[in-house]
C-alpha cells in the first residue's frame, strides 16, 4: 500500500499543471534526502530499511514531478524486488539470532551464507551499483530531474536526489557489515543462529534473480516496459470534455511577422508563403527537438556519471566508517550529538504533529460535532418537533372541528329523526291528542299576543 500513491500519482499526472508538478518535484526530494538521512542513525534492522522504503518513494515521487512517469514506475517495479528481497532477509536473519538489532548480530555470513548472498545482492541493487536494477532505475530519475533543472532552473532537487544517493549505499552497506561481518556481539544469539529453511530460502534466490535481470525491462527509453508508460491520447477525452488539448511543440512555432504578411498577400503569394511557414517551422520544430533531445542526453551521462561515483563514494565510506573502524562512530556521534538527536528523532515531526496538527485537528473535529449537535441536529430535530406540533394540531383540529361538526350535524338530525318516529305511531287517537294540544298552543298563543 506504500506504493498506491506513487501509482495514484503517475495515473493523475496528465492533469497537474506546471505548478503542482513543482511541488510534487520538492517534495520527493526532500522525502528522499530526510527519510535517507534518518536511516543513518536507526539500529533497528527493520527500521532502517523502512525508512530506505521512504527514501525510494521518495524518488518515485521526485521523478513523477520532473515529468518522467515512465522512471519512476520503473523503478517503483524494480524496488519492489529488491526491497522485497531486503525484507525477507531481514526477517531471515530476525528468525536466526531472534532480534532485530544489529548491535546484536554480526558475523552471521558464515552461518548464513544464502540469506547473506542474497541480501548483498539486493543491497547492490538499491545502492545504485551498474548492472543491477536499482542503478538504470534510480540512474533515469536523476537524468530527468537533472535535466529538468537545465530547462528550469531548479537544480535543488536533484542536488538533494544525489546527495540520497550517496547516502544510500552507506546505510546499507552499515547494515551488511554490521549484520554479517565482523565478529558476533552476542555470543549466545550467534550460537542459535541457523540458515532458514527452504521455504525462506527459495523466495530469497528468486527476489535476487530479479533484482539483476530487471535492469533488462527497460533500457532508455526502449524495452517493453516503457511501452506500459507511453504518453497518453487525450484527443477523445477533450472532444468529449469540448476542449481543445494543447498543441506541441512543433505544431505552435510560428513565425508571427510571416503570419501578418500572409494575411495581407496575394493568393499566389499565400501558396508561397505557407511553404515558406511551413518549412520554418518544421526547421524550428527540428531544431527544438534536436536541443531538448541534447539537454537530455547531457544530463543523463552527467547523472549516471555522477550516480555511479556516488554509488561508490557511499560504499567505501561504509567500509572504512564500519569494517575498518577508521573511524570513532561513539565519538562522532557525541561531537555531534544536537544532529545525532534530530535524526534519531526523526526531525521531531511527530513532536511538532503532536503540538500543532494534531490538537488543530481535535479542536476541528469538536468543533464540527458541536456544530454538528447543535446546529445541524437541532435544525433537523426541531424540524421533526415542529412537525409533530403541527401534526398534533392538526389532528386535534380535525378530531374536534372538522369531525365534530360533521358528526353534531349527524347527531342533530339523527336526534331529530328520533323525535319525529315517536310522533308517528300509526295511532288516530294519538293524532287526535296530538291536533286538539296544537290547536291549544296556538290559541293560548294567539291569546297571550
Amino acid at each position: 500500500m506504500v506504493a498506491a500513491g506513487v501509482y495514484m500519482v503517475a495515473r493523475l499526472a496528465p492533469l497537474f499543471g506546471p505548478e503542482a508538478g513543482l511541488v510534487i518535484l520538492y517534495v520527493g526530494a526532500v522525502t528522499a534526502f530526510i527519510a535517507a538521512t534518518i536511516a543513518l542513525v536507526k539500529t533497528d534492522i527493520k527500521r532502517v530499511l523502512a525508512f530506505s522504503t521512504l527514501s525510494q518513494l521518495g524518488y518515485m515521487v521526485m521523478s513523477l514531478g520532473a515529468g518522467d512517469a515512465t522512471n519512476a514506475m520503473f523503478h517503483l517495479t524494480t524496488h519492489a524486488m529488491f526491497k522485497a528481497l531486503l525484507f525477507l532477509g531481514a526477517g531471515s536473519v530476525i528468525h536466526a539470532v531472534h532480534s532485530q538489532e544489529m548491535p546484536d548480530m554480526g558475523g552471521l555470513r558464515k552461518k548464513m551464507p544464502i540469506t547473506f548472498v542474497t541480501f548483498f545482492i539486493a543491497t547492490l541493487a538499491i545502492s545504485g551499483v551498474p548492472f543491477f536494477a536499482g542503478f538504470y532505475s534510480k540512474d533515469g530519475i536523476l537524468g530527468s530531474t537533472l535535466a529538468f533543472g537545465m530547462i528550469e532552473g531548479h537544480y535543488l532537487p536533484f542536488i538533494l536526489g544525489i546527495t540520497a544517493a550517496a547516502l544510500t549505499p552507506f546505510y546499507m552497506f552499515r547494515i551488511i557489515f554490521l549484520t554479517f561481518f565482523g565478529k558476533p556481539r552476542d555470543e549466545e544469539k550467534f550460537s542459535h543462529a541457523h540458515e532458514s529453511g527452504w521455504s525462506m530460502t527459495i523466495p530469497l534466490m528468486i527476489l535476487a534473480f530479479f533484482s539483476i535481470t530487471a535492469a533488462g525491462w527497460k533500457t532508455a527509453d526502449q524495452g517493453w516496459f516503457a511501452k506500459f508508460t507511453e504518453p497518453y491520447d487525450i484527443s477523445a477525452i477533450a472532444a468529449e470534455f469540448h476542449v481543445q488539448p494543447a498543441p506541441d511543440d512543433a505544431h505552435h512555432v510560428v513565425d508571427s511577422h510571416a503570419a501578418t504578411d500572409v494575411e495581407h498577400a496575394t493568393p499566389a503569394e499565400h501558396v508561397d508563403a505557407d511553404a515558406v511557414d511551413a518549412h520554418a517551422a518544421d526547421a524550428h520544430a527540428t531544431d527544438g527537438h534536436g536541443d531538448h533531445h541534447d539537454v537530455h542526453h547531457t544530463a543523463h551521462v552527467r547523472a549516471m556519471a555522477m550516480s555511479i561515483g556516488m554509488a561508490f563514494l557511499g560504499i567505501i565510506a561504509s567500509w572504512f566508517v564500519y569494517y575498518r573502524k577508521g573511524v570513532d562512530t561513539a565519538a562522532v556521534q557525541k561531537r555531534l550529538h544536537g544532529v545525532y538527536t534530530v535524526l534519531q528523532g526523526q526531525y521531531f515531526f511527530d513532536e511538532l504533529y503532536g503540538a500543532t496538527v494534531y490538537p488543530a485537528t481535535l479542536w476541528w473535529a469538536r468543533m464540527c460535532a458541536l456544530f454538528d449537535k447543535y446546529i445541524v441536529d437541532g435544525i433537523v430535530n426541531g424540524t421533526g418537533y415542529l412537525t409533530r406540533m403541527v401534526a398534533w394540531v392538526a389532528g386535534l383540529t380535525d378530531r374536534w372541528i372538522v369531525d365534530g361538526a360533521v358528526n353534531g350535524v349527524a347527531a342533530v338530525l339523527q336526534g331529530a329523526g328520533e323525535g319525529f318516529r315517536r310522533i308517528q305511531t300509526g295511532r288516530v287517537q294519538t293524532y287526535l291528542v296530538y291536533v286538539s294540544a296544537s290547536l291549544l298552543v296556538l290559541v293560548l298563543v294567539y291569546r297571550v299576543l
